[in-house]
């Protein structure tokens, strides 16, 4: 399913705008648990941009198992970067994502269970539980879904229950109603600027 958005941003609270990848190391760090039914647990290393009560923002290098490609064109790969946008108790996150070359590709969007955590602290992160569904965004606006077919391998086989489809189905509606409003990419999200 691919379609196209309309620009309109909402105004939001203010992230850090510009943040130079070679001081990365100077970031604090942490492993999170990122968790894919039925079995698949996996350690993803992630640095500190923000970190509130109500929202978060992490950089992680990428390392998909295969490339995403939008419109013939790699635009999620290894060695690339992202920086993600994660509000408390929200079920998505939203990856601004770059090429190792520094080009700016697009946004990454995970449909989740609801992503918490207490207060500031880092180390009260629940394990995040991904549904499958995915959706890309182009700067200019248009989207894409991504991974319906293990979506709905996963549902078949019972890997997420009903409760889960569901939950995953309304979310993708409500963010795929977003990014027709082009309402989805925050403006924090798209002022961020990752220096390479």
């Amino acid at each position: 399913m691919q379609g196209d958005a309309a620009p309109a941003w909402p105004p939001v609270a203010d992230y850090v705008d510009v943040f130079p990848l070679a001081e990365r190391d100077t970031l604090p760090t942490f492993d999170m648990t990122y968790r894919r039914p039925p079995n698949r647990v996996s350690r993803i290393p992630m640095r500190i941009l923000s970190m509130e009560h109500t929202s978060a923002c992490w950089l992680s290098e990428l390392a998909p198992k295969e490339p995403i490609r939008f419109d013939d064109e790699v635009v999620l790969d290894r060695g690339g970067w992202a920086v993600w946008f994660v509000g408390n108790g929200a079920s998505h996150d939203l990856g601004k994502v770059y090429r190792p070359d520094g080009r700016h590709t697009g946004y990454y969007v995970d449909v989740l269970e609801p992503v918490r955590w207490q207060g500031d602290d880092i180390a009260t992160i629940d394990p995040v539980i991904d549904l499958f569904l995915d959706l890309w965004i182009a700067p200019d606006g248009r989207w894409q879904v991504l991974d319906e077919p293990e979506f709905q391998e996963a549902e078949e086989k019972g890997w997420i229950t009903t409760e889960q489809a569901a939950h995953a189905r309304r979310t993708l509606a409500h963010l795929i109603e977003l990014a027709q409003a082009g309402a989805l990419v925050t403006p924090e999200a798209r002022a961020f600027e990752l220096r390479f």
